[in-house]
């Protein structure tokens, strides 16, 4: 393996003058987002409305969104992804590729990353979703505290992001005892993503959802507040 060092000039060429953006402020080519909230709230909701945004482009929550494909693995049955992919009309021939974990043996992210990469150049995918973090990445029981394993699976995630130039978004959960904005496991997880968004309820309204974003990047987007009305999400203010 070569070693090449990169002058001023080199970063400014390889880099390129702006963010690849493919949800503004929140998801980015080459670059790694955890997306976190206590259970059951609806992380894989905003997932397939991202997905399905993806397949037009347009604007999601006030922020642009580019047309790409998106690769998604999901830890649910078929049955349940088919019920989201009908709610947010993704389309029988959109560029969507669905892997459930179900039809997977065990611990084999390995072997999906690398099926991953022929279908992304096949449908011009964007993003790829690992739903959930935890599930795919063989994290059980006490292994997500453990920094070493933490390291050698994001490692292995943002290698990927770079080498597919694709957005990797990992959902994940909370800590039980936190207001659903601390990121369960080790730092080693969040330490190595390149942006941390939270998503928890909110106190006053039930129904309404709050996001905050900790990133590497300029142009982070303010606290956002929204609803979700059948496969439309409003925002109620950023």
């Amino acid at each position: 393996m070569s070693v090449k060092f990169l002058s001023p000039r080199d970063v400014r060429q390889v880099a390129g003058a702006a963010v690849p953006w493919i949800w503004d402020g929140y998801v980015a080519r080459g670059a790694v987002t955890i997306l976190a909230s206590a259970p059951k709230i609806g992380k894989s909701m905003l997932m397939f409305g991202l997905a399905s945004m993806m397949q037009t482009g347009g604007q999601l929550l006030a922020r642009k969104v580019e047309r790409a494909g998106v690769l998604y693995f999901s830890e649910e049955h078929v049955q349940t992804i088919r019920e989201k992919a009908d709610r947010f009309d993704i389309a029988n021939d959109g560029a969507c590729r669905f892997l459930s974990q179900r039809d997977m043996v065990q611990d084999a992210l390995v072997t999906a990353l690398e099926a991953s990469v022929a279908e992304a150049s096949a449908i011009g995918a964007g993003m790829l979703v690992i739903d959930t973090l935890a599930a795919w990445g063989g994290l059980r029981g006490d292994s997500e505290n453990h920094a070493g394993a933490c390291e050698d699976l994001m490692t292995l995630l943002r290698y990927h992001a770079t080498a597919s130039n694709l957005a990797v978004v990992l959902v994940h959960h909370c800590t039980k005892s936190s207001k659903n904005d601390v990121i369960r496991g080790s730092t080693a997880l969040t330490g190595a993503a390149d942006i941390l968004v939270t998503m928890s309820e909110d106190e006053v309204v039930n129904g309404w959802r709050i996001l905050n974003v900790r990133s590497r990047f300029n142009g982070v987007p303010k606290q956002c507040k929204f609803g979700l009305s059948g496969r439309n999400f409003l925002l109620i203010n950023e």
